[in-house]
């Protein structure tokens, strides 16, 4: 009977080896996916809908998932009907008609965009017109009420453009070459604004919905990671590079370096609040400080990583992949961010972080009775 019982005790023991190893491949963070790809109802304020793009559960048949949250990130689903992806996911967009057309795009590193027209429910390729399936960025802007734009730059610095209404993908000629990021205006309705960045700091604007671009600033000799517009005109603009924040306020003309208070290391993410030139609100991840929030336009910043903190496990490039604010900032003082270390909401206007469990619980400890047998 103690032969038994040793044996028992010993292939538990080696089952929760196991596990512990398990959870250890799972980036030591469990229960938390890496978030690639964060997208946002335009109505989030009722819906409570949210998207993520993340590394998955490890499992022998799926590794990368798109999951939904109608709950405000407390609970979430997986939405693996029809994406078929080889590559995995690295962004996620909500259409800003979305309570219309309940239309969410995916988009990955080799299998170019999937959209869903059912809330993520199901999918379908959306590649027509794409020579290069490796995506980098991908923007949508609102028309009207039932129309949109795609603005998307692939990883061999090409730029494509879609309607609602098209059936493919256009690539856009008379830009640049080596897009790195396209980003609009949120007032886009009605100005019709995007502005791209080049691998070498070169921007281009375009005032038509992105149909023709025209060269304005640089900031040569800096790598751009995000860009940030205002509403109003003419339009004030951040960009995160490698280098720290720079800011224009003539629509991208001319910039300077925003450096007050900020660690001497790349700034990865910028976002503005939706009342930015109300309440002058920005927010900005750093490589190895968490999250800074300024509120007088950039010119002081003040870090708050209570809650949200670099984990050290990654490239400090991947440890905050998108940071957002919500529509509605103003009353909710909501902000998003998605990391190596798992998904992030402030509620007290990114002052605070409360990191939301995205996946389901693994054992990771044993206890044994010493009257099993």
């Amino acid at each position: 009977m103690q032969t038994k019982f040793s044996q028992i005790k010993v292939t538990l023991f080696l089952v929760f080896i196991s596990l512990c190893v398990i959870s250890n491949n799972l980036h030591a963070h469990n229960p938390h996916d890496m978030v690639y790809g964060l997208g946002i109802s335009p109505d989030f304020a009722n819906d409570k809908t949210l998207f993520l793009a993340t590394d998955g559960e490890l499992t022998s048949d799926q590794y990368t998932n798109i999951l939904r949250s109608t709950d405000g990130g407390t609970t979430w689903i997986r939405l693996p009907n029809g994406l078929d992806n080889v590559y995995s996911e690295i962004g996620v967009r909500v259409s800003p008609n979305y309570t219309i057309d309940q239309t969410v795009f995916a988009t990955t590193k080799g299998d170019g965009v999937y959209r869903s027209v059912d809330q993520g429910n199901s999918w379908e390729l959306l590649n027509t017109g794409l020579s290069n399936l490796r995506v980098n960025k991908l923007n949508i802007a609102k028309l009207g009420d039932n129309d949109y734009v795609l603005l998307l730059s692939t990883m061999n610095g090409q730029l494509y453009r879609r309607s609602r209404s098209e059936a493919a993908w256009t690539r856009v000629q008379n830009v640049s070459a080596q897009i790195q990021l396209v980003a609009v205006s949120p007032s886009f309705t009605t100005d019709l604004t995007a502005i791209t960045v080049n691998k070498t700091g070169g921007l281009q604007k375009s005032t038509d919905g992105g149909l023709t671009w025209n060269a304005i600033g640089n900031v040569n000799g800096s790598t751009v990671y995000d860009i940030a517009i205002s509403g109003g005109n003419p339009k004030e603009i951040f960009l995160a590079t490698n280098n720290g924040i720079f800011y224009s306020n003539d629509t991208g003309i001319t910039f300077t370096n925003k450096p007050a208070n900020l660690p001497l290391e790349a700034i990865n993410n910028v976002s503005l609040s939706p009342d930015y030139l109300t309440d002058r609100t920005v927010f900005c991840t750093s490589l190895t400080h968490s999250v800074y929030k300024s509120t007088n336009g950039g010119d002081n910043w003040t870090l708050h990583a209570s809650g949200a903190q670099v984990t050290g496990q990654t490239s400090p490039l991947e440890e905050f992949s998108e940071l957002q604010v919500s529509n509605t900032f103003l009353t909710d003082q909501t902000v998003f961010l998605s990391a190596y270390d798992g998904f992030f909401i402030s509620k007290d206007g990114g002052i605070t972080w409360s990191q939301k469990q995205t996946r389901k619980n693994l054992l990771t400890a044993l206890a044994l009775s010493p009257n099993f047998i």
